[in-house]
């Protein structure tokens, strides 16, 4: 009898009593796929009394089309026995008692004993486990959605905002040039200060809601002099500098010139935002540093300034869109999104960007990019 069999290779009573108290179900069948043993967990979820299942084949306790196809898997199993899920692609369903199928785990453990081999089955009910998976896969299609609804917002309002900005931008520039009085040539710097910092935070949400619905592009890289691309960066912020009496300082590297593979307008954006970050988050008189050198096959370009730094709670999500590393030292023009900007570029261009921070001391930022050799100059015919 099959209850003796069990007896015979258990041993000891032991056996009988694990299995009992195990909380899935546990079927137990032999080198013929037939059912020998069952705990009583295995009554109340398939709603079979014991001696119904004893002798029965394993197929017994599933609906079509597992019934049919599950001989030949379970022909392999006993070919090759290990301990595996069963049917993760088939997403197996067992059969009650009354006709009703529903959804389960499986995970199936060969045991060779003094009697032959015979195969642990636990069966776990996967209903709610199901119903959990298809909430999280329809939530995150309705995320998915959502987060693509807000990039095509944010892209089409600015590109609606840019243009009676640069309106006012315009008119703004020529009322500069007009021999105006002292106090209403101040108000026109205020106007285009003002206008220049909107634009600014008008394209950086421009760049993020690209980056984000997909639709940015990187163009295919080419050798880029960091030197060129730092003297431009310097030349834009020295006006912003000037005003909060911070000094730049570059650090060129002597010998190799250093060149990187990338896009040279990407790459300018990226210097500018983390030189335009050291000025604004640093003290009256301080410095930024920027230097540059290759290391193998990489060159790496730092940003270094003498401010506060950095909490470092904060290090950790300084570079997601909208966190503000240092909002703690009051109003610093900003939206948040320049460094999520300069992390999205930098990968894009295949490389990688961090920051070094010590509370009181400053902080490095630095951007390592693929090298390039040094472009030959091609001869004018």
């Amino acid at each position: 009898m099959p209850e003796r069999f069990v007896e015979t290779a258990a041993g000891i009573g032991l056996f009988r009593r694990l299995f009992e108290a195990a909380p899935d179900a546990m079927v137990i069948v032999d080198e013929q796929a037939q059912i020998v043993f069952v705990n009583v967990e295995t009554e109340r979820l398939f709603g079979y009394a014991r001696e119904d299942l004893l002798g029965q084949p394993i197929e017994f306790l599933m609906p079509e089309p597992f019934h049919s196809s599950h001989v030949g898997h379970r022909d392999g199993f006993l070919r090759d026995p290990s301990m595996r899920p069963m049917g993760t692609e088939l997403e197996p369903r067992g059969l009650c008692a009354d006709g009703t199928t529903f959804p389960v785990d499986v995970s199936m453990s060969p045991l060779r004993t003094d009697a032959g081999l015979l195969v642990v089955a636990s069966v776990r009910n996967a209903t709610t486990h199901k119903r959990i998976e298809g909430e999280m896969r329809r939530l995150a299609v309705e995320a998915d959605r959502a987060n693509a609804a807000k990039s095509e917002f944010l892209s089409r309002m600015s590109h609606e905002l840019r243009t009676p900005l640069n309106a006012i931008l315009g008119f703004g520039q020529l009322l500069e040039l007009e021999d105006l009085p002292e106090t209403q040539r101040e108000s026109v710097e205020h106007i285009l200060s003002g206008g220049r910092h909107l634009l600014s935070l008008i394209n950086e949400v421009l760049d993020i809601s690209q980056i984000e619905s997909g639709q940015f592009l990187s163009p295919p890289p080419r050798p880029v002099a960091l030197l060129a691309v730092v003297e431009e960066a310097v030349q834009i912020v020295t006006p912003l500098a000037d005003a909060r009496t911070v000094e730049l300082l570059v650090e060129a590297p002597s010998g190799d010139p250093a060149y990187a593979l990338t896009d040279q307008q990407h790459l300018l954006q990226v210097v500018l935002n983390l030189v335009s970050n050291a000025i604004k988050y640093n003290h009256a008189r301080g410095s930024v540093a920027i230097a540059w050198e290759r290391r193998e096959d990489r060159v790496v370009l730092t940003v270094t300034d003498d401010g506060p730094g950095i909490e470092p709670d904060e290090v950790a999500a300084i570079f997601s869109p909208f966190e503000r590393g240092a909002a703690r030292l009051g109003a610093v023009e900003g939206t948040g999104l320049g460094l999520a900007v300069v992390n999205a570029l930098v990968t894009a261009m295949s490389g990688t960007v961090g920051v070094d921070s010590r509370l009181g001391h400053g902080s490095t930022f630095w951007v390592e990019l693929p090298a390039a050799e040094t472009p030959v100059p091609v001869p004018v015919q």
